[in-house]
């Protein structure tokens, strides 16, 4: 319990940890949630289904502001599930999210640090919750920082250099019960350097980039450190259109890898499109990690409110890694909220689409986005898949393999001046074998109305559903109403 109070009192220390930003200008916006749910499901189980009500008080807090060279924003509630009948799932949940960027010498020094917490599940197949609140079984609680100083420099028109190191954490602060807990994954720490050269106006045509990049990662006393030299080149044929090239050469080495057969030299060459500012194209194929490397980062904007993101690549990495990148990807709206760049969607960087593993793993991502953004309405068409492959299996232990194919709609419509409607529908379909039950499918629907009393003061009443279906065992479905206010002060 200390442990997670401690890590909150973190994330929130990474907004006020230098003090001249505080003669800046600053936002202060605390507010609380109440509502009251019913559910028909409170111990998720697949029979004797248990229903309940649940009383939830989320006090919160938001703060940005910049002031001295320093930008910083944080988003942090607690919320407390008080249930009627099933008092021991009563308890605490945490949410939030910080990042402070400080140019401490102007174009030359500064430090980036960021911080994220929140319930997740642990078994993608296991049991689920319709809604955000304290469950019987399969969750824990994820938290992650990191502190990045960097050092750049400009040599006049030839080059641009880059230096940086990050030192990254993550933390497993509650641990699973039930009758058949989930194993829980080790803590993660993380180094991480690079150092970057890239060309500058002087070449003309040719852009060139030279980085060398080690990590290394202990996850409670298994050690994974990597080292990559590579070259990337670009020679623009005209100003819309480019031929890539990159070769390199990888060193990696775990406990159980075969690091002649991962690592070595790697290639690669394609093309690159950029028609407009708005509208990118970059595909690249060679060889990397014993197989065929393929990179792909495609952005189409079709209109001024419509757009399609397209990415996929390959790469060795762990689960604190993938957290410590997912928490630097994150950035802010026009209206300051924390964001996925990629899909538009709220950020969460501690979630994860398979089991949480231990292990070292390749791992194959493809992502998809469209986004339609109008006055009155927007939608969010999200697809995903996933692979995972176990690299640094330890002989006799179960793999960490697993395949995650994921679709999602998110969309809302201002009804009126005061009213929205807010839809997310989701499915999963998960092969995984780091975690009991292996494969399953689960569907998620969300349906938000929300009434604006004040500008500081709104109503809503909502839906829940989750179905979860896994190929082994029973499987169990929830469906929960909600009603509830939030005051913003």
């Amino acid at each position: 319990m200390h442990g997670n109070w401690a890590a909150c009192g973190g994330l929130l220390a990474l907004t006020v940890f230098m003090a001249p930003a505080m003669a800046g200008e600053w936002r202060l916006n605390p507010a609380i949630d109440v509502q009251e749910a019913w559910t028909d499901n409170a111990r998720s189980t697949s029979t004797d289904r248990k229903s309940d009500f649940i009383t939830t008080v989320n006090p919160s807090l938001r703060l940005d502001g910049e002031g001295a060279g320093v930008k910083a924003a944080l988003e942090y509630g607690f919320a407390y599930d008080l249930y009627a009948a099933s008092n021991d799932l009563s308890g605490w949940r945490h949410d939030g999210l910080g990042v402070v960027d400080a140019d401490v010498i102007p174009d030359l020094f500064s430090i980036g640090a960021r911080g994220a917490i929140a319930e997740q599940t642990l078994n993608p197949v296991g049991v689920q919750t319709a809604g955000d609140r304290t469950a019987a079984a399969n969750r824990t609680r994820v938290a992650t920082y990191s502190v990045t100083p960097q050092l750049y420099h400009r040599f006049n028109s030839w080059g641009i250099g880059r230096a940086l190191y990050r030192h990254d954490e993550t933390l497993y602060l509650s641990e699973d019960v039930g009758i058949n807990p989930t194993t829980q994954p080790a803590d993660s720490i993380g180094d991480t350097g690079r150092v970057e050269l890239r060309s500058g106006e002087d070449f003309g045509r040719l852009l060139w980039r030279y980085g060398l990049d080690t990590t290394r990662v202990d996850r409670s006393g298994e050690i994974f450190t990597g080292t990559a030299n590579r070259v990337d080149g670009e020679y623009k044929l005209v100003s819309q259109f480019g031929l890539l090239a990159h070769v390199g050469y990888d060193v990696l080495n775990d406990t159980y890898l075969d690091s002649d057969r991962f690592g070595g030299v790697f290639y690669g060459g394609g093309a690159h499109l950029a028609l407009s500012p708005d509208t990118d194209l970059r595909a690249e194929v060679g060889k990397r990690y014993d197989g065929v490397d393929v990179n792909v980062l495609a952005r189409y904007r079709i209109g001024p409110k419509t757009s399609i993101n397209l990415a996929h690549d390959t790469q060795v990495t762990t689960e604190g890694s993938i957290l410590a990148g997912a928490l630097d990807d994150v950035q802010r709206d026009e209206s300051g909220h924390f964001i996925d760049p990629f899909s538009g969607l709220k950020a969460d960087p501690t979630m994860s689409p398979l089991g949480r593993s231990s292990s070292l793993f390749k791992l194959r991502s493809t992502e998809a986005a469209f986004n339609y953004g109008g006055s009155r309405s927007s939608v969010t068409l999200t697809a995903g898949l996933t692979s995972r492959k176990d690299l640094a299996r330890a002989p006799g232990t179960e793999s960490a393999n697993g395949h995650a194919f994921t679709i999602g709609l998110a969309a809302q419509h201002e009804l009126s001046e005061r009213l929205r409607v807010v839809l997310r529908l989701a499915h999963d379909n998960i092969t995984d074998t780091a975690t009991p039950g292996g494969d399953g499918m689960q569907d998620r629907i969300a349906v938000d109305l929300l009434y604006e009393v004040t500008p500081t003061l709104i109503a809503r009443i909502g839906y829940r559903y989750v179905d979860m279906q896994p190929d082994q065992g029973a499987g169990m479905t929830e469906n929960m109403v909600i009603m509830g206010v939030r005051k913003t002060f």
